[in-house]
């Protein structure tokens, strides 16, 4: 069962997002530990066979994961917390529209793009992809929405 989606709080969260999921790339890029980059890299790698049969409540939950770890490589737990609050308001608007969204390919291999930013230490980089990932999901979101 998902509750309604309301736009209006859709694009409050999103306002939120905006802001701090590019700043948590850019400290992770920073801050992440070889163990939580191995993390990240495992992570993306299951994605291959979750990508190839397409099952799109597989790739949620890849997805989210990989914006678990991101927040968790900032190591700072109240943007952590923060960050998990409002990407489980962003799910119902994913299981709202998932039969519609076109997305998913795009969102794995932008994760890819930021590890590979994050390994290099790239904090600008990192914090460039995220925000062109949060902006994007938002785009589709609110024209499925319509």
């Amino acid at each position: 069962i998902v509750a309604d989606v309301n736009w209006s709080d859709m694009q409050k969260i999103f306002e939120m997002r905006i802001m701090l999921e590019p700043y948590a790339a850019r400290l992770a890029a920073e801050r992440a530990t070889p163990k939580q980059i191995e993390a990240m890299e495992t992570l993306l790698a299951d994605s291959d066979p979750i990508l190839a049969e397409g099952d799109h409540h597989q790739l949620i939950r890849l997805d989210h994961r990989a914006h678990q770890l991101l927040a968790e490589a900032a190591h700072n737990e109240f943007l952590a917390e923060t960050l998990e609050r409002l990407y489980s308001h962003g799910l119902r608007v994913w299981y709202v529209n998932l039969h519609r969204v076109s997305r998913l390919r795009q969102e794995v291999e932008e994760h890819r793009e930021v590890l590979t930013a994050i390994k290099a230490r790239d904090g600008h980089r990192a914090e460039e992809i995220v925000r062109k990932h949060v902006t994007d999901f938002h785009r589709e979101q609110t024209e499925l929405g319509r």
